[in-house]
C-alpha cells in the first residue's frame, strides 16, 4: 500500500512538474510573439506645384543602432539596412500609413520614395516608438519640367528667396535696436 501511495505521489508530482515547465514555455511564446508597433505616416506632394501625388512607392528599412560600451548609440551605416519588405503606395491624398515592428533599442528607420518620372527621395532618420505615430513627409521633385512647371519653379524661387531677404532684414533691425 506504501508502495502504491509513494508511486501515486511521484507520479502527481512529475505530472505537475511538466505541467509547469509547458506553462512556462508556453507564456515564454507567447510573450515573444506580442511583437510591439509603431506606425510612419506622411504625405508626398510636388515640389514645384505642392499637389499630392498618387501611386508613390514607400519603402521601410530597419536602421541598425550599436548601443556602446559607454552608453552612446551608433547608428550604422545607410547600407546596413534590414529590409523589413513593408511598402505602400500613396492615397489619392498623396497620404500614406505603415505599421513598422520596433523592439528594445532605438527603432529608427530609413523610408525611401519612388515613381517613374520623380526624383527619389530617402529620409533617413525616422525614430518610432511602440503605439506612436512619427511622421515622414516628402516634396518630391519631377525629373523632367515642362515649359509652365519652369515657370513656378522660377516663382516659388523667387518666394523663398524673398523669405531669406525678409528673414535677414529682421535679423538686421533686431542687431541695429
Amino acid at each position: 500500500m506504501k508502495k502504491k501511495t509513494s508511486r501515486l505521489k511521484i507520479i502527481l508530482f512529475l505530472a505537475a512538474s511538466i505541467g509547469t515547465l509547458l506553462f512556462s514555455v508556453q507564456a515564454q511564446n507567447n510573450q515573444e510573439s506580442k511583437t510591439q508597433y509603431g506606425t510612419i505616416t506622411g504625405r508626398v506632394i510636388d515640389y514645384i506645384t505642392e499637389k499630392p501625388i498618387t501611386g508613390v512607392q514607400i519603402k521601410v528599412y530597419k536602421r541598425i543602432v550599436d548601443i556602446l560600451p559607454s552608453g552612446a548609440k551608433s547608428i550604422r551605416s545607410m547600407k546596413e539596412v534590414i529590409d523589413l519588405k513593408l511598402e505602400v503606395k500613396t492615397n489619392i491624398n498623396g497620404e500614406y500609413t505603415i505599421n513598422v515592428p520596433v523592439g528594445i533599442n532605438p527603432n529608427y528607420f530609413m523610408v525611401t520614395t519612388a515613381l517613374e518620372g520623380y526624383e527619389g527621395m530617402i529620409n533617413m532618420f525616422v525614430l518610432v516608438n511602440a503605439d506612436e505615430t512619427s511622421t515622414s513627409s516628402f516634396e518630391i521633385k519631377k525629373l523632367f519640367l515642362s515649359k509652365e512647371e519652369l515657370i513656378l519653379l522660377d516663382k516659388k524661387g523667387m518666394k523663398q528667396k524673398e523669405k531669406i531677404e525678409i528673414e535677414r532684414a529682421k535679423d538686421m533691425e533686431k542687431d541695429i535696436h
